[in-house]
């Protein structure tokens, strides 16, 4: 497969580009309404993308748009969108290390310009996002926001989101803890231990988000559970592209 960057990816493509160490490495708290929004605005972010004077990228977007992305074929009133932006505007993305969790928002500014016929919306990312959304060259995922906007739980998007990034190698060994965490299960996260037993998370969150990737989505993923000294649980996928030109993942072929 030839390289492909960031920078020769159509402004407007509808095409999500992020670094792979962004989606192994980080979670969210985002809904899944609030995902689409993001992963909208990320599919905007091209070679042509304004910084503002403190380096943010901002990207804007109208009512119309919001609501295509979100399948709402009427749409609804100004103070219901104003409301979904208050939401989009408080999500977090996070890491975590073994002394701290470190938590950030994705924006630093959204202002909605009621004015204008279709309602303009100008997002500010977080500048530390940068590194992870533009110019990326190597080490990479690429995918159509199509596959995002066709699912309907939050779990669904965050897993298909870590999937894509190891979609490259055709499989991945995750630890259960990391996923728990990338999927905003802990209580470092969310505030609560949700689902804390293993057999609660596959059953409540990991098998429906499979089946669902499967029927809406470009990829086919089964999963495995192996079983580690100590009674660590790493669990095994297996990716496959439905349709290869769907979505690219660079690796470094330096990295293993």
């Amino acid at each position: 497969m030839g390289s492909v960057g960031h920078n020769e990816k159509q402004e407007n493509s509808g095409v999500v580009v992020q670094a792979n160490q962004f989606a192994r490495s980080t979670g969210s708290d985002c809904t899944a309404l609030s995902a689409k929004i993001i992963y909208l605005l990320i599919s905007r972010i091209g070679k042509e993308s304004k910084l503002d004077e403190s380096g943010a990228i901002c990207v804007e977007t109208d009512g119309d748009e919001i609501w295509s992305v979100l399948g709402i074929r009427e749409h609804r009133s100004t103070e219901y969108l104003v409301d979904l932006l208050r939401t989009v505007a408080k999500s977090l993305f996070f890491s975590i290390t073994e002394r701290t969790t470190e938590m950030y928002p994705w924006f630093f500014h959204v202002s909605f310009d009621k004015t204008q016929p279709k309602g303009c919306i100008a997002f500010k990312f977080n500048p530390m996002l940068n590194e992870y959304l533009l110019n990326q060259n190597k080490n990479f995922t690429q995918y159509n926001l199509s596959n995002i906007i066709a699912l309907r739980s939050p779990h669904s998007v965050r897993l298909y989101n870590l999937l894509c990034s190891h979609a490259y190698s055709g499989e991945a060994d995750i630890d259960s803890d990391d996923l728990r965490f990338i999927m905003n299960l802990t209580k470092a996260t969310c505030g609560e231990d949700k689902c804390p037993e293993f057999w609660r998370m596959k059953q409540r969150v990991l098998d429906p988000a499979i089946t669902e990737i499967n029927e809406k989505t470009d990829l086919c993923v089964t999963m495995d559970v192996r079983r580690q000294p100590g009674g660590v649980r790493t669990l095994h996928f297996v990716i496959q592209r439905a349709a290869q030109d769907m979505a690219i993942t660079q690796e470094s072929k330096a990295e293993s």
